[in-house]
């Protein structure tokens, strides 16, 4: 199938042909290929793309599922813990990742992240990050009530304090 051509290019069933029939001055001629004005064009298409990449298909559907299944889960916090928060800022985003340690491990406890407005994004890298804290303190405010903070991020906060 040459797929920027398309339909016209998938064969018809002998038995069809005739279907497909019409005649002209010259004489009875019927489509060996199907041609675009036939009803569930679209759909013939479409399980013939399905059939030429099930392999395919079948082993992108098994790693999203297998992904699916090892989501991060959330996971509560314990009273009177203290957690970190990890800021990250990109050209288009703020993010915050709220974490509880036990026993040298790290858990997830929530996550929140924030789409940039056109004019957030010509903010300098540290207002994004105070943006970010801001963001996070105002949707996680419970555990910001409940538990110390020891915020993380890759930029130099001592030399802006």
């Amino acid at each position: 199938m040459n797929a920027y051509s398309g339909y016209n290019q998938i064969p018809m069933f002998r038995s069809d042909e005739e279907a497909t029939s019409f005649i002209t001055d010259k004489g009875l001629y019927c489509y060996k290929v199907m041609p675009f004005e036939l009803k569930n064009v679209g759909a013939t298409s479409q399980r013939l793309v399905n059939m030429m990449f099930a392999e395919l298909i079948d082993k992108t559907m098994e790693a999203l599922k297998k992904h699916l299944r090892e989501a991060p889960l959330l996971s509560k916090p314990q009273p009177e813990k203290s957690l970190l928060l990890y800021l990250a800022v990109s050209d288009v985003t703020v993010s915050a990742v709220l974490i509880r340690e036990e026993n040298e491990f790290q858990f997830l406890v929530y996550y929140v992240s924030k789409t940039l407005f056109p004019t957030e994004t010509r903010y300098l890298d540290m207002e994004k990050l105070a943006l970010a804290l801001i963001t996070a303190s105002r949707k996680l405010r419970p555990y910001f009530q409940a538990h110390s903070i020891e915020i993380l991020t890759n930029f130099p906060l001592k030399q802006v304090l």
